[in-house]
């Protein structure tokens, strides 16, 4: 299992640092354009995705060169858990977040619950891609 853990850390970590600027200056801009906590979360979600994703689908692209075959395997991985995540789960614990704790605390604390949800997700279709192909190369 510990194997299990550092192998999802190193493919995960880098794109959740990114996924974390992306959050706060998505909340922020949207917050500063139309001081709508709502909307704010919202924007915090589509600006996690593009720190998050745009780093996963740079390293990606950069290992084949194929970007067809990057949004692919990206769109398999996290499709259903980024639908749920940033469509209900991401905004709304966003804005729960900022409700108890604020702006500054409640961003983060709303991006690493959403994150269990999302990862719980992510994680178990990337588990099942990766055993998909090792079955496939026996």
């Amino acid at each position: 299992m510990r194997s299990r853990v550092s192998e999802w850390i190193a493919r995960y970590a880098p794109a959740e640092l990114a996924g974390i600027i992306g959050t706060y200056c998505g909340f922020w801009l949207v917050m500063a354009l139309t001081a709508s906590l709502p909307a704010s979360g919202f924007g915090a979600a589509a600006g996690e995705n593009v720190g998050f994703y745009g780093l996963l689908f740079a390293r990606e692209w950069w290992r084949t060169r194929d970007a067809g075959h990057t949004i692919r395997t990206l769109f398999m991985e996290f499709g259903m858990a980024e639908l749920l995540d940033s469509v209900i789960i991401r905004p709304g614990a966003t804005v729960l977040g900022v409700l108890m704790l604020g702006q500054g605390w409640g961003v983060i604390t709303g991006k690493v619950a959403a994150d269990i949800v999302f990862y719980g997700l992510a994680i178990s279709v990337y588990e099942r891609m990766k055993a998909g192909r090792q079955g496939g190369q026996g």
